[in-house]
């Protein structure tokens, strides 16, 4: 009879957890399966949010034949890096929606298993990267990053989150009955207010067709272009945007870097360079008054020590850098965001064409 007093908790965390599904559990695949095939066939797709992003990397990936001349890995402050950057090579944009370095190692990991190992690699560096405080909700490349951490020597090392990893398919659905997926699906909720909780999951026979208006275009390439309640805001919502994000830093930004994290970032640094792979950082810019705006100046110093340690990190490494988290030293300028540290797409070729002048040729060159 106990028991039964927990069967409407119970309840609404099955409920919360089907609504939400952050790890796709009861998706089909079905979505992201015909966006590859629309991407490989050379159209634009306009995606909702809330699709499997790191399916969709496997999906794409299953298509091609050709290793890349550069990939891109990072979050969504790197998924405006595109082909335009690097005329006349193969580019492959595999950022992910709050990436970790387990995101990295994953999608870097789906080239390694095809005999595709990239020629180059330009990861967009965020200064919270160290902190483990974020991460994308999928665990499709779960199998990936296994076999990938085996790779570079740090099998079991990776700290997931809230996210258990990927069960065989007929057990899958158990994960709707746990807490952990639970607390997952409620970090979705809290990221995206209850509004999350309205709109759950896109529909799989949703239209992929570049013509929406609604929801951001993704190239071929997998960059993109942000969706137009995004990209047509005005200078003075984005500088109200910018800041609140000064005023109130989000605590992910403050989070302490952590050893293991950095353990594992050199790992995997460190095995693409002896593998004969050239690697670039970048540092995608913040908008000026989020970086230096009202009460920034202790997030700002977090942000700036950040970036020294991975410049320092980078010369360790033979690795090069390009660009700057500080605006001003980037060349970034307010009309060049979207909102606190999310650049547009034309922002982002002349960023990396006048920050980068040291780092990209060599990632340009084919010979």
């Amino acid at each position: 009879m106990r028991l039964l007093l927990f069967l409407p908790l119970v309840s609404v965390m099955v409920a919360v957890n089907l609504r939400i599904d952050p790890g796709n559990v009861t998706g089909t695949g079905e979505l992201e399966r015909r966006w590859a095939e629309e991407l490989h066939a050379g159209h634009g797709v306009r995606a909702q949010s809330g699709y499997d992003e790191m399916l969709l990397q496997r999906r794409r990936a299953e298509r091609m034949r050709q290793p890349p001349d550069v990939l891109v890995l990072g979050s969504s402050r790197s998924m405006t890096v595109s082909s335009a950057s690097f005329p006349g090579l193969r580019l492959w944009n595999g950022s992910v929606s709050s990436a970790t370095i387990e995101d990295y190692v994953a999608v870097e990991q789906l080239f390694e298993d095809r005999g595709l190992r990239p020629r180059s690699v330009l990861i967009g560096i965020d200064p919270w990267v160290l902190g483990a405080s974020l991460r994308n909700n999928s665990v499709a490349l779960e199998a990936e990053l296994q076999r990938g951490l085996k790779r570079i020597g740090l099998e079991g090392a990776a700290e997931r989150g809230a996210l258990p990893p990927a069960r065989h398919a007929r057990w899958r659905y158990l994960e709707l009955l746990s807490p952990a997926y639970f607390q997952a699906s409620l970090s979705v909720v809290a990221s995206g207010g209850w509004a999350a909780l309205r709109r759950g999951r896109p529909q799989s026979n949703a239209t992929p067709q570049a013509s929406s208006t609604s929801g951001n275009l993704i190239y071929p390439d997998g960059s993109l272009d942000w969706a137009p309640r995004l990209a047509d805001r005005s200078l003075e919502e984005t500088k109200q945007l910018a800041r609140k994000h000064s005023l109130h830093p989000p605590a992910y930004i403050m989070a302490k870097p952590l050893p293991e994290r950095r353990r594992l970032l050199e790992a995997f640094v460190s095995r693409l360079r002896r593998d004969g792979v050239m690697v670039a950082f970048w540092f995608a810019p913040f908008h000026p008054d989020a970086y230096r705006g009202p009460g920034s100046s202790e997030h700002t110093s977090v942000i700036e020590a950040a970036e020294a340690d991975f410049r320092a990190l980078a010369v360790r490494l033979g690795c090069t850098v390009v660009g700057s988290f500080d605006p001003a030293r980037a060349g970034a300028f307010e009309e060049d965001f979207v909102d606190e540290h999310h650049p547009r797409r034309a922002a982002t070729l002349r960023l990396l064409r006048v920050g980068g002048p040291s780092a990209l040729p060599a990632l340009r060159t084919k010979d």
